[in-house]
């Protein structure tokens, strides 16, 4: 999982720590690969106090060019396993979606036909 993050102090805490407790609770294997996008706050410094009480969370700093494409593509470059959701660190996606999304993967879909079935489900 890699979430985008740029001045997001008040929120990253509380998007990163309830989706770990999630995707624990439900036996989801993961990785949650944050990248930092040139955040002029607190953000970075957050991300490493998490890091020290979530053994699965792995800040990363984008130092150079800034970008949301860019960021991307840094967490999936970062990234050890083989499948990924991007979130935003704003709280805008929720944390039982990546539930579900795993679900639909290990059912078989594809990740277009997984992102669509979360696109019906409620």
């Amino acid at each position: 999982m890699s979430s985008l993050a740029r001045d997001e102090e008040s929120c990253i805490a509380s998007t990163i720590e309830p989706l770990h407790l999630e995707l624990s609770l439900r036996g989801v294997p993961h990785e949650i690969v944050v990248v930092d996008d040139g955040s002029t706050d607190s953000t970075w410094q957050i991300l490493q106090g998490e890091a020290a009480k979530i053994p699965t969370l792995r800040p990363i700093q984008n130092p150079a060019s800034h970008g949301f494409r860019r960021a991307i593509t840094q967490g999936l470059d970062s990234m050890a396993g083989d499948a990924m959701v991007i979130m935003m660190a704003d709280e805008s996606d929720g944390c039982r979606d990546v539930v579900r999304y795993w679900q639909a993967l290990n059912e078989g879909h594809t990740a277009s036909s997984a992102a669509a079935s979360l696109s019906t489900a409620d």
